[in-house]
């Protein structure tokens, strides 16, 4: 008999918790298989924690981990792969937009030979300016880092054990779960699903912080904006020889002036400009590597709740 792990981090997640876990229980019926609930607190001042013991003390079933402070999503999904015991393991976040009803056909799909198995929103149910921020910044992720990064699709999905045992091998202490699963490869399938719009509160991820995750995710998947800054240092660099031959012949042959001061100014302001920007895009690499250097792990777990 199988066992599945399910996943799920508690920020902003009061008000979903019951009905989470109620769908949960109730869509892993009929599947013959034994479960585990892994609520991973990632400390927001709510009542979250609390209602997650208060299901614990009538499900056996249900792990709780408490981080020491908010680590952010990404972290809080690590902690719970490696405190996991599944075969297979679902992460669904908690706002109940990704439909717990999903999980057997994730599961049944799964059974099928494939080791990830995502789920594809067929129709995001979120305004209409988070789906603009989703597919642009989804379309510059995927250019930058290389990776396939589909804005239809999340965390919301079936990962095998050997997938995850992959996952956990992985050293670094930033790990964006999204660009790693797609980066370990592995044979994938895409599972169309509904996607229910978010009936109780905004989401807890403003625009400045998916520019963050974007730039985090960028940075730490991808060395390719490096090399973009040096083809577009090359192309400018290009372009100001050609024009400064194009103004040498028209003084030698027309005996014409060189152009008043303006153009030179702001030819010298825009390339200050990139330069600044590419020691900045360096910089921001260097403090990476010293991140790491540090060797800081990825969360720090205050306590784990589990009843045996």
């Amino acid at each position: 008999m199988d066992k599945i792990s399910i996943i799920t981090t508690l920020y902003k997640s009061e008000k979903y918790v019951p009905e989470l876990y109620k769908r949960i229980v109730s869509s892993l019926k009929g599947l013959n298989v034994d479960y585990e609930i892994i609520f991973v607190d990632d400390c927001f001042e709510d009542n979250a924690l609390n209602l997650a013991k208060e299901l614990q003390a009538n499900d056996l079933n249900i792990k709780i981990i408490k981080l020491s402070r908010n680590f952010g999503q990404h972290a809080a999904i690590t902690a719970g792969i490696n405190n996991s015991k599944g075969d297979w393991t679902i992460v669904i976040d908690s706002d109940l937009q990704d439909l717990p009803e999903e999980i057997p056909n994730l599961y049944k799909k799964a059974l099928e030979g494939f080791d990830i198995v995502l789920a594809e929103r067929v129709e995001r149910s979120d305004s209409y300016l988070k789906k603009i921020s989703s597919i642009f910044f989804s379309k510059l992720c995927s250019y930058l880092s290389g990776l396939d990064i589909d804005y239809k699709t999340s965390n919301f999905g079936i990962y095998s054990k050997k997938v995850l045992d992959n996952y956990r091998s992985l050293p670094e202490s930033k790990l964006f779960f999204p660009f790693v699963i797609q980066w370990l490869g592995f044979k994938k399938f895409k599972l169309k699903v509904a996607h229910d719009p978010r009936s109780l509160d905004s989401s807890s991820y403003s625009f400045s912080k998916l520019v963050n995750l974007a730039f985090d995710s960028i940075l730490y998947s991808s060395t390719k904006p490096l090399l973009l800054s040096i083809k577009i240092g090359l192309f400018i660099s290009i372009i100001s020889f050609t024009f400064s031959i194009y103004i040498i012949i028209k003084k030698l042959v027309y005996g014409i002036p060189v152009s008043g001061w303006a153009s030179l100014i702001s030819s010298i302001w825009f390339l200050s400009g990139l330069i600044i920007c590419s020691i900045g895009l360096l910089g921001a690499y260097l403090g990476k590597v010293f991140n790491e250097s540090k060797k800081r792990p990825t969360y720090i777990i205050e306590e784990i709740f589990k009843k045996d």
